[in-house]
């Protein structure tokens, strides 16, 4: 059973316009950006970092307690990005 183009653009957008999905895009990619950078990575070693739109919105040693604040932010969860931040000289596999 194939579907018609409009039912694949629903399954992928849902309710949501094109401009909506493109936006949401562009705020995760600024939110991960961020925490790739070599200045958050020297600011929060040993942290666990949440951003939103290209900014920082939690830090905690804890992953727990992060992601009670993520969970109280008043942010899209869907739309936050987290990173576990190494110490220097420090490898994890």
């Amino acid at each position: 059973m194939s579907m018609t183009s409009e039912g694949v653009r629903h399954r992928v957008l849902g309710d949501r316009t094109e401009g909506e999905v493109v936006r949401e895009a562009e705020v995760f990619s600024k939110s991960s950006t961020l925490l790739l950078s070599a200045d958050i990575a020297r600011e929060y070693p040993g942290q666990w970092v949440a951003a939103y739109d290209g900014k920082i919105i939690a830090v905690s040693s804890d992953p727990d307690t992060l992601f009670n604040r993520v969970a109280a932010a008043d942010a899209p969860q869907n739309l936050i990005a987290i990173r576990y931040i190494e110490r220097e000289g420090v490898v994890t596999y």
